[in-house]
């Protein structure tokens, strides 16, 4: 997965956290980003409009670690997105969710260049 291809002084980029999606695998989002802290990759997330605060603990020591940034969006991202150095999933959370990882540095850079333009804009 793509944990498994980040290391400590990468970035991650996350697009959109959709509250049904956190309401529906809310539990794997918390796994995964524990899973993240571990690495010691930094994520970038500009969460959707509606997307619900986490107080954890671990979370909000992460924020002030700077590995951990946060930025509320106006709008809905239209899927989830998990942006590294060389790969992008794409999530649909939908009644039948689904995943596609593609590993491809050239669509990678693309899809950063795109997250950065709308971190700056949010």
């Amino acid at each position: 997965g793509v944990l498994e291809t980040v290391h400590a002084g990468d970035d991650i980029y996350i697009l959109g956290s959709p509250k049904e999606w956190g309401d529906k695998f809310g539990g794997y989002m918390i796994d995964w980003e524990k899973r993240r802290l571990k690495t010691r990759a930094k994520c970038w997330i500009l969460t959707d409009a509606d997307a619900p605060s986490w107080n954890f603990d671990w979370w909000l020591k992460s924020k002030k670690q700077g590995l951990t940034v946060t930025k509320r969006a106006s709008f809905k991202a239209p899927s989830y997105l998990i942006i590294t150095k060389r790969s992008v999933v794409t999530i649909h959370a939908g009644e039948h969710p689904l995943a596609l990882l593609v590993y491809h540095e050239g669509i990678a850079k693309r899809h950063r260049e795109f997250f950065l333009e709308l971190w700056k804009r949010a």
